[in-house]
């Protein structure tokens, strides 16, 4: 399977590291999702993945240490949904820093999500 710009996504139980920027293939609402992975704290990975119908959404996953550092869709029950509005500070401080961008095209939105170093602005 590939992304849109014809690059592998890769399933992440495959890789033996979380690599930021890196397409993956993600398990999410009955489906497998292209996701990438924005950015990488301690122990999480903050991810943005993509709908059929073009939405984008982000979630917030640990890396599990019974799996040398690699995200598993099975095993790793700790997920978290975040909303692009209520990103914690600590994620928009490291996207901002690194210039990592989001796609950013969230469901119930007509609105296109600022960059994160915008939002960081704000809150």
């Amino acid at each position: 399977m590939k992304d849109l710009y014809g690059e592998p996504l890769y399933n992440p139980t495959d890789l033996k590291e979380v690599v930021v920027g890196l397409a993956y293939q993600l398990w999410v609402n009955q489906g497998w999702r292209e996701a990438a992975v924005l950015a990488i704290l301690d122990k999480e990975a903050l991810l943005e993945y993509q709908m059929p119908n073009g939405s984008t959404s982000l979630r917030i996953v640990p890396k599990c240490s019974d799996l040398n550092g690699t995200i598993e869709t099975a095993t790793c029950k700790a997920w978290r949904s975040v909303s692009y509005w209520r990103v914690p500070r600590k994620w928009l401080r490291e996207l901002a820093e690194t210039g990592e961008p989001w796609i950013g095209t969230p469901q119930q939105s007509v609105l296109f999500v600022p960059d994160p170093a915008v939002l960081l602005a704000f809150t």
